[in-house]
């Protein structure tokens, strides 16, 4: 009946505009991009329909844009759209502001424990971690303090501050410059100032799995204590520069369905000149690994264990070589919150 046929066809044309109408096109902030139908909407997250990975919901803050796709553009692959095709980003809510991901955060983690032993002491630990991203631009600021007394004499006592800038010239590829800062109260080389350069890669990003590389060159500005058993081997002051090679990693893991995230940063340093014959500074290692456990969205304990070490040789012409190396190994548990 030609009544009919005209009036099935009216409905499937509509039901077909329906479909089309909630296609939108999400691009993260890792790079990907994902095409399927937008399901619902809240103030955190967005659900979405994918025809080859199912119903998926993603965090707001992980979505950099999100455009609603033309008739003719809901079925074409990502890697084909024509950008200028693209219509508005299509506001979801009464602010759209809201869509794009959060440009700053900080993590802050602050320990103070009791040992008991043949050796009593008390430890202290403040961490903050701060970041704050604008278009290509990432801005980071972190900051160590460790306070140690062991039989009411000092056992660890410094702190750290490491500003950096970085540059994404793809969303993977950037370029990083950073200086760091540390004075440690009981070190022969009691103050270290680095200042590095040079690429970094997001290996990994993923909503919930990250690492980040970096390689680096740049100069350590060292200084010694002028009573110290170096500093009187030193006939021009009490510093010395070095040029240095460095890598460093940050790595962050979220386990699925738990409140779990491993992580693990660090940096491997190596001095690629030696200023003086009788004195060798090879190189200098920093790393952490640890779980953290999220009580809520923003509150968590952390587990996390330390190693750091600097390498630091005497040679003079007829004795053997004397080692004036710095380990330290810690465990630590902290209270943190992220914002």
């Amino acid at each position: 009946m030609p009544g009919c046929r005209q009036i099935i066809s009216a409905i499937l044309l509509l039901q077909a505009q329906q479909a089309v109408a909630t296609t939108h096109r999400l691009q993260l902030h890792n790079g990907d991009v994902l095409t399927g139908e937008l399901r619902t909407a809240t103030e955190t997250t967005l659900s979405v329909y994918l025809p080859y990975a199912g119903l998926i919901t993603l965090n707001r803050r992980d979505i950099l844009t999100i455009t609603q796709l033309a008739a003719n553009e809901s079925t074409a692959q990502p890697q084909t759209d024509n950008p200028q095709q693209h219509l508005p980003v299509m506001p979801i809510t009464k602010a759209p502001a809201a869509i794009a991901a959060k440009p700053w955060s900080v993590e802050l983690d602050i320990s103070a424990s009791n040992r008991h032993g043949q050796q009593n002491s008390s430890v202290y630990n403040l961490t903050l971690a701060a970041d704050y991203k604008h278009q290509h631009w990432r801005t980071t600021f972190d900051s160590h303090f460790d306070y140690e007394l062991k039989d009411k004499a000092r056992k660890t006592h410094r702190y750290d501050v490491s500003p950096g800038l970085d540059y994404f010239i793809s969303p993977r590829l950037f370029w990083r410059g950073s200086v760091d800062y540390q004075y440690n109260y009981l070190a022969s080389d009691y103050r270290n100032l680095d200042f590095g350069t040079g690429p970094g890669y997001a290996v990994i990003q993923q909503p919930k799995f990250t690492l980040d590389l970096v390689a680096a060159v740049g100069i350590k500005k060292a200084y010694f204590r002028e009573d110290g058993e170096v500093a009187r081997f030193l006939l021009f002051g009490d510093q010395l520069n070095y040029q240095f090679g460095s890598l460093e990693w940050d790595l962050k893991y979220q386990l699925p369905v738990s409140p779990l995230e491993l992580y693990s940063d660090g940096t491997w340093l190596h001095l690629l000149n030696q200023p003086l014959e009788f004195l060798y500074f090879d190189r200098e290692i920093t790393a952490n690994v640890g779980v953290r456990y999220k009580l809520s969205d923003k509150i968590r304990l952390s587990w996390s264990y330390q190693y750091n070490q600097t390498d630091i040789e005497l040679r003079l012409p007829g004795i053997s070589s004397y080692s004036l190396d710095i380990k330290d190994f810690r465990q630590k548990l902290s209270l943190g919150a992220s914002f």
